[in-house]
C-alpha cells in the first residue's frame, strides 16, 4: 500500500521486534552501568585536558563518590583517572609537538600546564626525552615533504 508507507513501515518493525522477543536464539544483553560512568569520564577529559581536571568534582558531577569513581575506572581500564588524565595529555603534546611550530610553553599551555618546566619534566618521564629532544628527533627522522626518494637500481 504506497499511500501508507509509513504505515507499513510501522508494521514491518513490529513484526521484526515480535520475532526477536520470541527468538529461541535470542541472548540477554546485560548493560553495566558502571561502564557508562568510565565513558563519560574519558569523554570528559578528552574534551578538558587543556584545563584543570578536579576529578572530587568530575564524580560529584556523576552523582559519585570520589574513591568509588576511581576504582570503577581503575578496573575498567587499568589506569587511575590522574594517570590517564597525563597519559591523554602527553599524547596531545606529542601531536602537537609534530604537527605545530608552536613553542613549548604555548604547547605546555594548551595541554593543561601553567608551569613549561613541570610539563618538561613530566613530559620527560612520560617518553624518555624533553619535549625539544623530542620534536628535534622527530624531525631528523622525517624527510623533508618537497624530497623525492631516489630512483632505486635495477
Amino acid at each position: 500500500n504506497y499511500s501508507r508507507e509509513y504505515y507499513c513501515i510501522g508494521n514491518l518493525y513490529r513484526i521484526l521486534d515480535s520475532m526477536l522477543l520470541n527468538s529461541s536464539t535470542r541472548e540477554e544483553v546485560q548493560f553495566d552501568h558502571t561502564l557508562l560512568y568510565v565513558k563519560n569520564a574519558i569523554a570528559f577529559i578528552k574534551l578538558n585536558y587543556s584545563g584543570p581536571i578536579r576529578i572530587d568534582k568530575l564524580a560529584y558531577s556523576f552523582g559519585l563518590n570520589r574513591s568509588y569513581l576511581t576504582r570503577l575506572f581503575k578496573d575498567a581500564t587499568g589506569y587511575t583517572l590522574q594517570e590517564y588524565v597525563l597519559i591523554y595529555r602527553m599524547k596531545m603534546a606529542t601531536q602537537l609537538l609534530l604537527d605545530t611550530p608552536e613553542s613549548i610553553q604555548d604547547i605546555a599551555l594548551a595541554v593543561g600546564y601553567t608551569d613549561t618546566f613541570t610539563f618538561s619534566k613530566a613530559f620527560k618521564r612520560h617518553t624518555g626525552k624533553s619535549p625539544s629532544q623530542y620534536r628535534a628527533a622527530q624531525e631528523a627522522d622525517t624527510p623533508p615533504a618537497d624530497q623525492t626518494p631516489p630512483a632505486q637500481i635495477s
